[in-house]
């Protein structure tokens, strides 16, 4: 299949609103993400960035964040599948599939998500929301 960034599989991708460099900009975003690479991760994030899945608390900034993506990519490699990408390089929204599989090796796990992002000036994330049921993760 087609890829982008890190594994991204871009062959269900049917909308694309995003520049050139606006979806450069978000393949190694999610190739960050995709290679378990906090601090890369981190560094497309504004340092006060809140971060929201769900109806859950949110995290705040770097510091709030840096221990859960530690816990996650300990326990999960992710694989993302974009099928549409709907706004501009500095506020956009994203339904896609999200391939998980556990460390352990488990079959891998298939989840519909959607989600927000709201890029400063600067062009890094100060805002990030998730919607998804990941509850068959917790099973």
């Amino acid at each position: 299949p087609s890829r982008g960034g890190g594994d991204m599989i871009l062959t269900s991708l049917r909308t694309n609103q995003l520049s050139g460099a606006g979806m450069d900009w978000y393949a190694r975003y999610l190739a960050s993400f995709e290679a378990c690479d906090v601090d890369t991760f981190l560094s497309f994030l504004a340092v006060d960035c809140v971060v929201q899945t769900n109806s859950r608390m949110p995290y705040y900034g770097h510091d709030g964040l840096r221990k859960t993506l530690q816990r996650y990519f300990e326990a999960f490699e992710v694989v993302h599948e974009p099928i549409n990408i709907f706004g501009c390089d500095d506020q956009f929204g994203t339904e896609m599939l999200t391939h998980f599989r556990s460390r352990g090796g488990a079959e891998p796990i298939l989840i519909p998500a959607v989600s927000f992002y709201t890029r400063t000036r600067s062009g890094l994330l100060n805002s990030i929301r998730h919607y998804v049921d990941d509850s068959p993760l917790s099973s």
